[in-house]
C-alpha cells in the first residue's frame, strides 16, 4: 500500500513525542513492507529538499513565519499549500494520514489531500482544534478536564492573536477527513464536547526493545551526582508549569524532611532554562536535592532511567497521553502521575504506578515517600508496567489498527465528507 504522511515534525529536527509517534509509525509501516512517504517542513532553508532515510522517501518543505500569525497561517499557509499539492500529484497515494498539521503545513492541505487520496485520515494529538494551547482547566478537581470551550475563553487565551473565523475554518477542513483519531479517549471525549465527533482513540505505541545498562554504569553515575540506593526521582519533561514542576519542587521540600537522599533529576533543560529552575529550587530550599540535565538521548538516557527509582508526570493540565508514562514502563519504573488527560488510559492506580491530583500536594508527597520507602512495592508496580507495555501498547499495535483503517476493514462510514473528485 502507498501511504503518504504530513506532518509538521520528524526526528531529529523536532524532539517533541508528537514527532517521535509519527516517526515510529512511518518506520514500522516500511518494516512491513509499505511504501511510505513523509511530507514535513523545515525552518531552516538548508534543509529543504528530497530525502531518504532507508528507503522512507521524505520531501521536506521550508516555511517559517511569526509565531504572532499562527491563528491564521495555521488554517491557510501560503508556502506549502501549491508544494503539497505538487508532491501529491506526483506521488499518487492511496492513503493520506495528517498527523500534527496546525503549525505549518496547515489545515487547508486536508482538503488537497481529499483530492488526491482515496482515503484522509487525522490524528489529534493535543487540543489545537479547538484551543490556542494547552486547556487550561476550569477548576482543579479530577474530571473537570471535559468541557465546552468558548470562543471568549480562546480570546482571553490569544489576546491580541485571536482569530475569530479559525475554528469555524478548522470544522470545514476537517469535513474532508474521512476518519479523526486521537491519541486518548480523554481527548476523544473532549473534542466530542467542542463539535467534533467520531473522534476515534488510538493510543500511542513504543518500540519494545532490551535495554542493556551495566551495573557499573548506573554506579557511575549516581556516584557522579551522589545519589543514594534508589532515591533518584525523575522528571523528564519540559521545565514548565504546566507540566508540573514546581509543584514537584515544592513537593520535594517536604519529601526530603522523612527521606534526606532523595533526589530529584530533571532531564531535558534547555540551557536558557537551567538558571531559573536553580533559581526556583533554592527558593524551594532543595538545591542541594536536584540535578539538572541537558538533552539526554541514546545509551545515556538509558543509564539514567536505569539508575531513577520512579518517574513522576504531574501535568497541572489534561495531557492528552503523556508518552513518558510508556517510556517508564520500558524501563520497569513506576510513575506518579497526573488524573488530568489521558495518562490513566495507561497507569493502573495502585498497580504500575500512582494517579493523584497535582495540585493535592500532600498526597504527592505520600505517594513518593511511599515509593521511596518500599523498594518492593517500587519493582512490583515497575514489572507491571512493563507487562502492561508489552502486551497492549507496542508499536506493532498502534500500527495493526490503523493498517485496518487504511485497508477499509474499520471504515463504517464517511464523516460527511464531501465527494471525491
Amino acid at each position: 500500500m502507498k501511504i503518504l504522511f504530513l506532518t509538521d515534525f520528524i526526528p531529529p529536527r523536532s524532539i517533541g513525542g508528537a514527532a517521535q509517534s509519527v516517526w515510529r509509525v512511518v518506520q514500522q509501516l516500511h518494516a512491513w513492507g509499505h511504501e511510505v512517504y513523509v511530507v514535513a517542513t523545515v525552518q531552516e532553508k538548508q534543509y529543504e529538499g528530497l530525502e531518504n532515510r532507508d528507503g522512507i522517501v521524505i520531501y521536506n518543505i521550508y516555511t517559517n513565519y511569526d509565531d504572532r500569525y499562527r491563528a491564521w497561517v495555521s488554517i491557510y499557509n501560503t508556502d506549502t499549500i501549491s508544494k503539497v499539492e505538487s508532491i501529491l500529484r506526483e506521488v499518487c497515494p492511496e492513503v493520506i494520514h495528517a498527523d500534527v498539521i496546525h503549525y505549518y503545513l496547515s489545515y487547508a492541505t486536508l482538503k488537497i489531500a481529499h483530492k488526491y487520496a482515496k482515503k484522509v485520515f487525522l490524528t489529534a494529538r493535543d487540543f489545537m482544534m479547538v484551543s490556542y494551547g494547552k486547556l487550561e482547566l476550569k477548576n482543579h478537581e479530577c474530571g473537570s478536564e471535559y468541557f465546552k470551550v468558548r470562543w471568549w475563553d480562546n480570546l482571553r487565551q490569544a489576546k491580541k492573536r485571536f482569530n475569530p473565523f479559525r475554528n469555524i475554518m478548522i470544522r470545514h477542513y476537517l469535513k474532508y477527513v474521512d476518519q479523526i483519531f486521537s491519541n486518548s479517549k480523554s481527548l476523544a471525549d473532549f473534542l466530542s464536547i467542542n463539535k467534533i465527533p467520531g473522534v476515534v482513540p488510538i493510543h500511542n505505541g513504543l518500540i519494545m526493545r532490551d535495554v542493556s545498562v551495566e551495573q557499573s554504569e548506573i554506579d557511575n553515575f549516581k556516584k557522579t551526582y551522589r545519589i543514594e540506593g534508589g532515591s533518584l526521582i525523575l522528571f523528564p519533561a519540559r521545565v514548565s508549569p504546566a507540566k508540573g514542576l514546581y509543584v514537584l519542587m515544592d513537593a520535594m521540600k517536604k519529601v526530603i524532611v522523612k527521606v534526606p537522599s532523595a533526589t530529584l533529576a530533571v532531564v531535558g533543560v534547555q540551557e536558557r532554562d537551567q538558571v531559573p529552575a536553580m533559581e526556583y529550587a533554592r527558593d524551594f530550599g532543595i538545591e542541594k536535592n536536584m540535578i539538572l540535565l541537558g538533552w539526554t538521548i541514546g545509551h545515556d538516557l538509558d543509564v539514567v532511567y536505569s539508575a531513577a527509582g520512579m518517574v513522576l508526570v504531574p501535568s497541572l493540565y489534561p495531557d492528552p497521553f503523556p508518552t513518558v508514562n510508556l517510556d517508564a514502563a520500558l524501563y520497569k519504573k513506576p510513575v506518579i502521575t497526573t488524573c488530568f488527560g489521558g495518562a490513566k488510559e495507561f497507569v493502573i492506580d495502585n498497580k504500575t504506578g500512582y494517579i493523584i491530583n497535582p495540585f493535592n500536594n500532600d498526597l504527592l508527597v505520600e505517594k513518593m515517600i511511599d515509593l521511596l520507602q518500599d523498594s518492593e512495592k517500587t519493582k512490583q508496580f515497575g514489572f507491571a508496567a512493563y507487562d502492561r507495555l508489552r502486551t497492549d501498547f507496542t508499536i506493532e499495535k498502534q500500527t495493526e489498527k490503523l493498517l485496518r483503517w487504511y485497508t477499509g476493514a474499520l471504515m463504517p462510514g464517511k464523516r460527511n465528507s464531501p465527494a471525491k473528485r
